[in-house]
């Protein structure tokens, strides 16, 4: 319902301003007369055509493509109440010095009071749906509901728990095909979280305009959940979330594998896009990046070894799912900020593959150069290191790691900001 109201109060306005805007533009002089405004010189009528007729067309377009974007729904009710604010001020102040109003003035300003009305209305329903913080709430006001899956191991062994974070397109799942049981095994609590809108997790139907801070505030929750401060392990953009989470909270180490590079997803896009032109194309022009995976071809290719098998490929594609745009955006210009990560003094661990196609080698190493983190590349291997038949090979490197570096449950609570 608020993001209804939202959305109409948006589009109604746009509406109004663009038609407005479109009779300024071509005939000026009908609603000039219509309010008794004269117009006799040639640039008084240039006027009127570019204040009231591109200002308002231009303005009306913005509220169009407002409506249209979860993530501006708020910045354009904003600015819509703001300018009818402005404009009740400005006839009301108006009414009072210069005397009685004819018809066509009162019928604006009542028309503009509606709309300044309407917009503080939404922005106050909306709250109720997105947290003052951006964050999408359920339409009951409570955080949506994510998908966690877990293995709890039986024994005390003072290791941390584990919460694994999946990349672009998948889900928890992808963690919980080998991962999850392993490290059970091994001795951690292991966790892996659906970000909203992926797997079990609400928000689907908003998930083409969710943000990597989006994505980073279901870790920060699944997180605070825990009984004890985590090591966060993230998989390409799930990579990126880690990263941007250590911005702001505290973990016992992170696991980066085939993550987003610190310095973006630029080079690798730009080199994709020349690559495959009409693919990257199709997904802009859709903003549907799951297009990428839409095919057990294009499976292969991006995500997976060339002797990866045919019947493995053909499970994994029929798993993958849709993936916000906005994220993918976020992926070449969020960057993270490095200094601020460092300085907070987590343990990384960077893992890349020989074969990956989508973060190769090189940004590999640039990204845990960046970090003076200890890297490996694994031979042999595509993008999606945690399900490829050696799979074991990286698990037991980061087990290797976690133990030598005696990452153990102390220290501060997850989600604790500094």
């Amino acid at each position: 319902m608020a993001m209804a109201l939202a959305r109409f109060s948006l589009y109604a306005v746009a509406l109004g301003l663009v038609s407005v805007g479109a009779v300024f533009l071509i005939a000026p002089t009908i609603l000039t007369t219509t309010a008794d405004i004269l117009l006799p010189v040639p640039v008084a009528r240039m006027e009127i055509r570019g204040v009231y007729g591109g200002f308002f067309v231009g303005t009306g377009v913005f509220f169009l493509l407002c409506a249209r974007r979860q993530a501006w729904l708020r910045p354009g009710l904003v600015a819509q109440a703001s300018i009818m604010g402005g404009l009740v001020l400005g006839r009301g102040i108006g009414i009072v010095v210069d005397g009685a109003p004819s018809s066509y003035i009162v019928g604006l300003l009542a028309i503009e009071l509606l709309a300044l009305i309407t917009a503080v209305v939404a922005l106050k329903q909306l709250d109720r749906v997105v947290g003052i913080d951006g964050h999408v709430l359920s339409d009951s006001g409570a955080p949506m509901k994510l998908e966690v899956l877990s293995r709890v191991t039986s024994k005390k062994s003072g290791r941390p728990p584990l919460l694994f974070v999946h990349g672009s397109c998948h889900a928890a799942w992808c963690w919980d095909e080998h991962f999850l049981g392993w490290f059970a095994a091994a001795g951690f609590d292991t966790h892996a979280v659906s970000l909203r809108g992926h797997g079990g997790s609400e928000g689907s139907e908003r998930l083409r305009w969710a943000s990597v801070s989006d994505y980073v505030e279901d870790v920060r929750r699944v997180a605070a959940g825990l009984p004890r401060s985590p090591v966060l392990i993230g998989h390409s953009l799930g990579g990126l979330v880690v990263q941007k989470y250590l911005e702001q909270y505290d973990a016992r180490g992170a696991v980066l594998l085939a993550p987003s590079p610190v310095n973006g997803m630029f080079h690798s896009g730009l080199r994709l896009f020349r690559q495959n032109p009409f693919l990257f194309a199709k997904v802009h022009l859709t903003l549907e990046p799951g297009v990428l995976y839409a095919t057990p071809d294009r499976v292969r290719r991006f995500l997976f070894s060339s002797h990866f098998s045919e019947e493995s490929i053909t499970r994994h594609a029929d798993r993958l799912g849709r993936e916000s745009f906005r994220a993918m955006l976020d992926m070449t210009y969020s960057l993270p900020r490095v200094d601020r990560i460092r300085s907070r003094g987590c343990p990384l661990l960077v893992l890349g593959a020989a074969e990956d196609v989508i973060v190769p080698p090189p940004e590999i190493e640039a990204t845990a150069c960046a970090y003076d983190a200890p890297f490996r590349i694994f031979p042999a291997m595509g993008h999606d290191m945690m399900l490829e038949e050696n799979w074991e090979r990286v698990a037991e490197h980061v087990r290797q790691w976690l133990a030598s570096n005696d990452v153990r449950s102390v220290g501060s609570h997850p989600a604790q900001a500094g």
